[in-house]
This record gives structure tokens, C-alpha cells and sequence, in this order.
């Protein structure tokens, strides 16, 4: 009889422990107005299986801040931004949904476990400097074309990771 007890005890305990780890939708106090909304990153978390086993979502939203806030080692997103508005002035408001769209796509990717993203820190430091190099070329229209294909094309496996180089944009001067 004890042990039939116990048994119960166990299942009950079980049960409960999975009913406590079912959590409400999780509520991000603290994430910056600047950013597209937190949402929007909660639902493609959910949406993606192998990420939500090896990644917990406040590791992710915090990668996701960094995507675009930076952190020690290199600049962020609105860093970028803001120079792509300092650049483009008046037609400043035909590239904003534009760049906001493309920014969802890649630091969502980035912002993932190392071992199943496709858009890593080396990708996305090329791409920064060669849209650096973009407008000091006065070619911005141009780049952001390539830049796009190469992101779809990231995500969708048509183009690894060692075959974006700053070279695939534009000549490096510091070749040797």
C-alpha cells in the first residue's frame, strides 16, 4: 500500500513540475523601444524546434539586444543604422522598413546557438564594413541589392558562410 502511495506521490509530482514549467507568455520589461518589438522574436523562437532545444529564449532576446544595441566588441545594428541616415538624408524614409525587415531576418539567425545559425559574427562583420564601404563609394542602391540575395541565400543553404568576403562586395585595398 506504501508504495502504491508513493507511486501516486511521484505522478502527482510529476505532473505538477510540468504544469509549473508551463509559463505564461513571458513579459520583457526592459527591452528598448528602438527595437522591433520583442514578439516579434518570440514567435520565430517558437517557431524554431532545434533552436528552442539547445538555446533558452532569455539567452536569445539578449543576443537579440546585442544584435542591435552592440556590445564591447562591435558595434550595433542602430549604430549602422544611424550612419545609413546621416548618409541617405531625404531618401532616409524609403530604406527604414526596408533595413528593419532585413535586420529581423539576420539577428534572428545570428542571435541563435552557434551550433545550428547561419549568419555568424565574421559574416556580419563583413557585411558592416562592406556597407561602411558602400557609401563611401556612393553605392549604397547597389550593395544593399547584393546584400539582400546573400542573406536569402544564407538562410536558405545557397550560400555558405566561407563564401562571404568583403572582396565578394568590393576590392580590398589592404590585400597583401
Amino acid at each position: 500500500m506504501r508504495l502504491v502511495y508513493l507511486k501516486i506521490n511521484t505522478v502527482s509530482y510529476i505532473l505538477l513540475l510540468l504544469l509549473v514549467s508551463c509559463r505564461a507568455p513571458i513579459e520583457i520589461t526592459d527591452w528598448p523601444d528602438t527595437l522591433p518589438p520583442a514578439r516579434v522574436f518570440i514567435a520565430l523562437y517558437e517557431q524554431d524546434e532545434e533552436n528552442k532545444s539547445l538555446q533558452k529564449l532569455e539567452n536569445y532576446l539578449l543576443w537579440i539586444k546585442r544584435f542591435y544595441l552592440g556590445y564591447q566588441i562591435a558595434p550595433g545594428w542602430l549604430e549602422i543604422e544611424g550612419a545609413i541616415e546621416d548618409y541617405t538624408g531625404e531618401r532616409w524614409s524609403e530604406y527604414c522598413s526596408f533595413l528593419e525587415q532585413l535586420s529581423i531576418k539576420i539577428s534572428s539567425e545570428w542571435a541563435q546557438d552557434n551550433s545550428v545559425r547561419k549568419i555568424n559574427s565574421r559574416t556580419a562583420a563583413i557585411w558592416r564594413d562592406a556597407l561602411v564601404e558602400a557609401m563611401a563609394q556612393d553605392k549604397l542602391d547597389q550593395f544593399l541589392q547584393q546584400f539582400t540575395a546573400d542573406v536569402e541565400d544564407l538562410l536558405s543553404g545557397e550560400l555558405s558562410t566561407q563564401e562571404v568576403r568583403f572582396t565578394r562586395y568590393f576590392e580590398d585595398d589592404f590585400a597583401f
